[in-house]
């Protein structure tokens, strides 16, 4: 069985599609990845009881980003957190994956391009300052100009 605590999550940093740079999120928690699809009633006389019609699929993704402590050396390496908020500030599009595994080896997850719609900071009296973030799906296209959606990703072991 797989834990929480075992699965990875990446954005590709300086990478391409065809060729990511993939830079793990390791300073990540309670990471929830919602898919699901819109829905609408649908109602007429003949019936006794309102009808669903489903809409296309939804995907998210949310996470409890912890940084390092500020003033040291991991703080000042940290390129994941400058990514996020860039994100957010700039509508700068990100490609990440999140996946059972390393993508180093035998992993199966999900990517796709999102942005940061939420990025907020938590400062609780007795724990460490952390940041809740959002991901939501952006339309972005491949070099073919075809678009890319968040889907299904394998990597295998070289």
């Amino acid at each position: 069985m797989t834990t929480g605590r075992t699965c990875k999550a990446y954005v590709n940093i300086g990478g391409t599609l065809a060729t990511p740079t993939w830079v793990e999120m390791k300073r990540i928690s309670n990471v929830a990845r919602p898919k699901g699809r819109g829905t609408s009633d649908r109602m007429y006389r003949g019936a006794k009881n309102k009808k669903k019609v489903t809409g296309y699929r939804e995907f998210g993704f949310s996470f409890t980003y912890v940084p390092a402590r500020a003033g040291s050396a991991a703080a000042t390496a940290d390129t994941v957190i400058t990514t996020l908020e860039d994100s957010l500030d700039n509508e700068t599009i990100l490609d990440v994956c999140f996946m059972d595994a390393a993508v180093t080896g035998d992993a199966v997850g999900v990517r796709g391009y999102v942005q940061v719609s939420k990025f907020d900071r938590k400062e609780d009296d007795e724990d460490s300052v952390t940041y809740d973030v959002e991901l939501v799906e952006v339309e972005e296209y491949d070099g073919a100009g075809d678009l890319v959606e968040i889907d299904a990703y394998e990597t295998t072991e070289p």
